[in-house]
């Protein structure tokens, strides 16, 4: 499970913290080591933002998807008669394929 971003980026502080307190202690790490330690805990922190953003996207994409569904099998059930509705359900049953696709703009495909 992936971190969010604003928790991530208290990975910052604690990285500055650690690399100021390695001086008191008998690890040594050099200078390009600590700039370079600093700058893995900053990309995973960007990282941390981009997955987090993404997942928002999704999230959204996917309710846009369900809602424009749900639209399109209101205007079915109103405009289409019983008995084909009772059909197309039976047949879509029997089927592991819908019987249209809707795009991500709203339009069936």
């Amino acid at each position: 499970h992936p971190t969010l971003f604003y928790q991530s980026l208290v990975y910052i502080p604690l990285g500055v913290v650690f690399m100021y307190i390695r001086n008191r202690t008998s690890l040594y790490i050099s200078d390009i080591g600590r700039v370079m330690f600093l700058c893995t805990v900053v990309i995973s922190c960007l990282l941390a933002h981009v997955l987090e953003q993404t997942s928002r996207a999704r999230f959204k994409t996917k309710q846009r998807v369900e809602e424009t569904q749900d639209r399109v099998e209101t205007v079915l059930s109103n405009l289409m008669p019983k008995k084909v509705l009772e059909e197309i359900k039976l047949r879509a049953q029997s089927r592991w394929w819908p019987l249209w696709r809707i795009s991500l703009e709203g339009s069936i495909v």
